[in-house]
């Protein structure tokens, strides 16, 4: 899923796909899937969309070109989100966070009727 985000006035590009946990773990050393899977508090809610939506900007960057997507770091993370504003990047992170969760949400529904 394809969506560009604003952060302040900077429009961000972000990429949605299944290998998002993949680099996600590789870089933050945790598994989005159990952590959306707890009840997040609310700092834990924004640094997990701010963190996912630097994984998700590289990737709609990258065009497919793994050694950008190799090459995303803690360090890279720390370089993204200097060039935004503290309060926007907070702003933003809840929008970022809902498309990665709508990525991983079924859109198909049931035929089966209930009666």
């Amino acid at each position: 899923m394809y969506r560009v985000i604003n952060i302040g006035d900077k429009p961000v590009p972000m990429l949605s796909m299944a290998s998002a946990n993949l680099y996600y773990k590789r870089v933050f050393k945790e598994d989005p899937l159990v952590l959306m899977n707890d009840e997040l508090p609310a700092a834990d809610y924004i640094r997990f969309g701010m963190q996912m939506g630097y994984i998700m900007a590289v990737m709609a960057d990258a065009k497919g070109d793994r050694a950008k997507l190799n090459a995303m770091s803690e360090d890279g993370y720390a370089e993204w989100l200097d060039g935004f504003d503290n309060a926007d990047m907070i702003n933003a992170s809840a929008e970022a966070a809902a498309l990665y969760v709508g990525q991983n949400v079924p859109t198909s529904k049931g035929k089966k009727k209930d009666t």
